[in-house]
């Protein structure tokens, strides 16, 4: 993230990219806090909520498994979907504007209900393999269907940018993102097939 931010630190893109790959790497630091956590502190003080805004405060002095809902790794898929807009190789119109707004909302109602809501899921046991300590809420399925809808709409974004390229070099580099974005939506389906059959 770093590396690209200071490649072009006055483009949009950049901070963007540089956002989703920050919020992905969530995934490793949850793993790690799960399976080794931190001590728990005697007193938490209350400015801890503004430099991790995202985390519940009972996080913090929780077992294993309050680690991990810390970190949210829901925004990354609206930060990609923006990048993806912004490769477009034209004049933004209204319906651009709307589905960006869109799915930032989407991404909002995520995180507000994984983090002030029992409807995403709800922790049952201190195992600190994800799957086994989570029960799939009321809303699961929704939101994952609708993960599902805007990593298509990442992937036809990518492939129509692909398509317009003037150069050989950004025509192969799009179609790479495209299908990365492609396996990297894959982890949709497959959770949702895990924690359906467990």
């Amino acid at each position: 993230g770093w590396y690209i931010l200071t490649r072009s630190i006055k483009q949009p893109i950049s901070w963007l990219t540089s956002l989703t790959l920050w919020s992905i790497s969530g995934i490793f630091i949850n793993s790690l806090l799960a399976i080794h956590p931190p001590p728990i502190p005697e007193n938490v003080p209350d400015w801890l909520a503004f430099i991790f805004p995202f985390w519940s405060k009972d996080v913090l002095v929780s077992g294993s498994t309050g680690w991990l809902s810390g970190w949210l790794v829901i925004p990354s898929v609206g930060f990609w979907h923006h990048v993806t807009m912004l490769t477009r190789p034209e004049r933004w119109k209204a319906w651009h504007y709307i589905q960006v707004a869109a799915v930032y909302l989407v991404t909002l109602a995520a995180i507000f209900a994984t983090r002030n809501t029992s409807y995403m899921y709800i922790e049952v046991t201190e195992d600190v393999l994800i799957l086994k300590s989570l029960k799939p809420g009321v809303l699961y399925t929704t939101f994952f269907i609708l993960l599902g809808i805007i990593l298509i709409l990442c992937f036809f974004n990518l492939r129509y940018a692909a398509r317009k390229a003037q150069s050989t070099l950004g025509k192969k580099q799009l179609q790479m993102l495209t299908w990365a974005t492609l396996v990297a939506g894959l982890t949709a389906p497959i959770s949702l097939i895990a924690v359906s059959i467990k």
